[in-house]
């Protein structure tokens, strides 16, 4: 972070005319729940338990994270107290390398009869939804941030053979409960950061190289 404390963060975003709900930073579970379906059915199966479980109980916090954003809409129908176009939501450690334009997805967003939409990236889906960044109409706010740790935690069904990483996780969900998901192109380029050395944010991996997107780049080819 370019910020010493997250509330010099909040004072930033603030002195820049923006509302910042979450003036605290979120406190994650230190042990979260590990469910056993979910843990067995995970791809990679090369790497040893002690590893999976780490990954496992990163993915619960991304979850658990996910409902405790629902809180800030401020209803299950945020419609009738805020007037939100359409909400965006983007990992912290990603970013556009240069400016977005949303102007693609707007159509989308807003349509009459597309109301519950989730718009990610076609980039390194999986199998599933992209979880990096996410565009997402206002009729479908509240069951993207609440459906996957409420099926994660609290569901007694199976889940089925088509679940195998967080991708494909958030893919099911939305898809038994009637949310549309769209992997776009207009979404590709966002990308993982990480700092090298001297404390400079690079792409992290291979995303850097002009080829970064697989399957993608195979095809334009």
């Amino acid at each position: 972070s370019e910020f010493g404390t997250y509330q010099d963060a909040v004072k930033y975003l603030e002195r820049n005319g923006h509302r910042v709900l979450t003036r605290l930073s979120t406190v994650q579970a230190e042990n979260p729940y590990i469910n056993q379906d979910y843990f067995q059915k995970l791809d990679k199966p090369e790497y040893n338990q002690s590893y999976q479980e780490k990954r496992v109980a990163n993915h619960a916090r991304q979850f658990e994270t996910l409902q405790q954003c629902a809180n800030y809409l401020g209803n299950e129908d945020p419609t009738s107290k805020y007037a939100y176009d359409f909400v965006i939501r983007i990992r912290e450690d990603v970013a556009f390398n240069s400016t977005f334009d949303i102007n693609p997805l707007l159509p989308i967003l807003r349509s009459r009869t597309s109301k519950s939409v989730v718009i990610g990236s076609d980039c390194r889906t999986h199998g599933g939804i992209n979880d990096r960044i996410a565009f997402v109409s206002i009729g479908a706010a509240f069951k993207y941030f609440t459906l996957p740790f409420q099926r994660y935690r609290y569901s007694k069904k199976p889940l089925n053979k088509f679940i195998f990483n967080p991708e494909t996780f958030f893919y099911q969900t939305y898809l038994s409960n009637k949310v549309n998901t769209i992997n776009s192109k207009f979404v590709r380029y966002v990308k993982k950061y990480v700092r090298d050395r001297n404390g400079k944010p690079v792409p992290a991996n291979n995303e850097g190289f002009p080829c970064w997107c697989p399957g993608i780049c195979k095809k334009s080819r």
